[in-house]
């Protein structure tokens, strides 16, 4: 019966396989090294907080609504109510630049002021 040798990693590093072997080995290339576990960890934290600030969106958007048909019943100034109602678009839509572009051009065209119009 023949015996059988274990192959040694360490001494066996003459050739760029086994370096490369040896690399792996010593965690000196890990980030090279595709790690389907860690990857879906990541895809599934971009897609939580996603889907965190989406219902944040929801949220501010539903409590927006709820001030602008108060504030109409209220009689609060019509500014108020109109930015009110652009940056409740702006979290509908998704889209930021909307509503401070909008509030910018309210301030340069209309003249009034938007950094505190409730007062």
């Amino acid at each position: 019966m023949k015996d059988f040798e274990l192959f040694d990693l360490e001494t066996q590093s003459n050739t760029k396989d086994n370096q490369d072997i040896l690399n792996i080995k010593n965690k000196k290339h890990k980030r090279d090294i595709y790690n389907p576990v860690a990857a879906h960890r990541e895809a599934e934290a971009k897609q939580i907080a996603v889907w965190k600030a989406y219902q944040e969106a929801i949220v501010k958007s539903g409590q927006l609504t709820s001030d602008i048909t108060k504030g109409i019943q209220a009689g609060e100034k019509i500014e108020v109510l109109f930015l009110k109602a652009i940056e409740c678009i702006s979290l509908m839509a998704g889209d930021k630049l909307f509503y401070e572009l909008n509030k910018n051009n309210l301030k340069n065209v209309y003249g009034f002021s938007t950094e505190n119009p409730e007062k």
